[in-house]
């Protein structure tokens, strides 16, 4: 095990990572791995310098987080992507130690408190790939938040204690999309898949791409600046700005 002196680590303060992102012309700053709110005092002062100079704040968590904490930085908080690490009480009391009814109280006030709310599930063989259970996260979805809210749907792949689990066949990725549409949900896509589609933005209402991707890649764009499809003119619920070519959006 090595220690924290000889690691390679560099240590910001809120005002440098802003500074950053506004040297970079970043319009977005995401607050991402492991847990960032285990940080609470770091992200909120640094959310707090972002916003107060137009820059807005991504929260990527798993939503294992109190009410009390979540207070601290709701309003500064533009857009959150949660990972769902099930829908069952039984696989978060069994792998996360945790619980899930925890996790979907987080989701939901946040949402309720105008966050932007992206769902992300990973899906893993044996474990939570049921399409019962699949049904039922995208029926909680649609019923609790709305079928705008998009769902991502990951592949799986080997490692540290699921080294054991086969990576997700991509049938049943697709499979779990399609039982997710028929519950209502309108943009769903599959992760860690490339090609095929999976990652695009589809118009809920003519059924064309609107937004084409390839990884973190746009590859195509069919929205006008009031994010309407280009198409039919049905109103995309896209946060972000496309001007000059740079691209932002969550």
């Amino acid at each position: 095990m090595g220690n924290l002196e000889n690691s390679r680590t560099r240590e910001f303060q809120p005002e440098q990572i802003v500074e950053m992102a506004m040297t970079q012309e970043c319009t977005s700053i995401a607050y991402t791995y492991n847990e960032p709110l285990i940080n609470l005092d770091w992200v909120e002062d640094t959310a707090r310098f972002a916003k107060d100079s137009l820059i807005k704040n991504v929260l990527v968590t798993n939503g294992y987080v109190s009410k009390q904490a979540l207070e601290r930085v709701i309003d500064v908080i533009d857009a959150a992507n949660v990972d769902w690490k099930a829908f069952s009480e039984e696989f978060y009391r069994k792998h996360c130690s945790g619980d899930l009814q925890s996790v979907l109280d987080a989701t939901k006030y946040m949402y309720d408190n105008g966050v932007h709310i992206e769902v992300t599930f990973l899906v893993i063989p044996g474990e939570n790939d049921d399409p019962r259970e699949v049904r039922e996260m995208a029926k909680y979805i649609v019923e609790n938040m709305g079928s705008h809210v998009p769902l991502h749907l990951s592949k799986f792949f080997p490692m540290h204690k699921f080294q054991h689990v086969q990576p997700t066949p991509v049938e049943t990725l697709l499979k779990a999309k399609e039982i997710a549409q028929e519950e209502g949900l309108h943009y769903v896509f599959v992760g860690n898949v490339r090609g095929g589609g999976h990652e695009d933005t589809i118009c809920p209402e003519c059924g064309k791409p609107v937004v084409l991707r390839s990884g973190y890649e746009i590859k195509g764009w069919h929205l006008n600046k009031e994010m309407q499809c280009e198409y039919c003119g049905y109103k995309v619920p896209v946060v972000g700005n496309r001007e000059n070519h740079r691209t932002s959006w969550f």
